[in-house]
């Protein structure tokens, strides 16, 4: 099996020697006949040794466990939480390329396309190609971008649905929206596969006019304030998808939002979930004009 996938502007490449079953999320962003900006192979082996390090990952009720190993960084997934070791994965930053190596009692967990996406850790790919996985529902106002980002439960998924509603806005994404900038250097966002409970996920991009951090506020609270600097990067950086185990991904993450915060407007948005959380961006945004 070997298939493309181009997700944010980039082309995933996908090697493997067996087929699992596709999904139609993800094959709305399938692609062919490219040159990969980065490859997955997954290898089959016989045996796989046991890391002899800690677990570096402070996420411990993960099945994926981290281990600094003496050829890097080694990430090993897990039948359960503290279960048997199926897989192991190698990421080489520099040769654009994630080696897998598997068991083959661990086959069972690639037999579906989303499994296999839940397991590649696109958050650690993506840093390598200086993209950030934004925590947000994105929309497209005519033409242009609005990402409402917060932690699950903010109500950022209920911004997006109000911009449909009453300012016909189409939603791209409901949970987990890419950020990166294009070749002529303009920052975009991306619809992507990881849609949450939203349902969600159009293969399609826009340039971003703002970001909105949600945050919950009284009955009629209303206040919509810009952002900048150390207050605008850490705003941003708690709503990313990056594992603080890897260096090379965090100080990636961190130079991209630098530079995001710098030519996008990220504020911080309390209102109530009704019209005026559409009317007070709007006028915020000078989009009435």
């Amino acid at each position: 099996m070997k298939r493309q996938y181009y997700i944010a502007g980039r082309i995933l490449e996908i090697s493997a020697d067996f087929e699992p079953e596709i999904s139609d999320k993800i094959e709305q962003f399938k692609t062919e006949g490219n040159k990969p900006d980065f490859t997955i192979c997954f290898e089959k082996t016989d045996h796989l040794s046991h890391p002899q390090t800690p677990n570096i990952s402070n996420d411990y009720d993960s099945r994926i466990s981290a281990h600094e190993e003496s050829d890097g960084i080694v990430q090993v997934f897990h039948e359960g939480l503290c279960g048997e070791m199926f897989a192991k994965a190698y990421l080489d930053y520099e040769g654009c390329r994630e080696t897998i190596c598997y068991l083959e009692r661990g086959l069972r967990q690639f037999q579906k396309m989303e499994q296999l996406f839940g397991w590649i850790g696109i958050d650690n790919i993506y840093a390598g190609l200086e993209t950030v996985i934004l925590h947000a529902a994105l929309i497209d106002v005519s033409g242009e971008g609005i990402l409402f980002m917060g932690p699950s439960g903010a109500g950022k998924s209920t911004r997006a649905d109000l911009w449909r509603q009453y300012a016909g806005a189409e939603i791209i994404n409901g949970d987990r929206a890419f950020v990166n900038r294009d070749s002529c250097g303009i920052w975009k966002a991306y619809g992507s596969p990881y849609a949450g409970s939203s349902g969600y996920y159009v293969n399609k991009n826009v340039p971003i006019r703002a970001v909105m951090s949600v945050k919950r506020g009284g009955e009629d609270e209303i206040s919509i304030q810009r952002m900048a600097g150390t207050k605008a990067f850490r705003e941003v950086y708690r709503n990313v998808t990056v594992h603080q185990w890897n260096a090379y991904a965090v100080n990636t993450v961190s130079s991209v939002i630098k530079d995001m915060i710098s030519a996008i407007p990220i504020y911080e948005m309390i209102c109530p979930p009704d019209i005026r959380a559409v009317e007070n961006v709007r006028k915020e945004l000078g989009m009435d004009r």
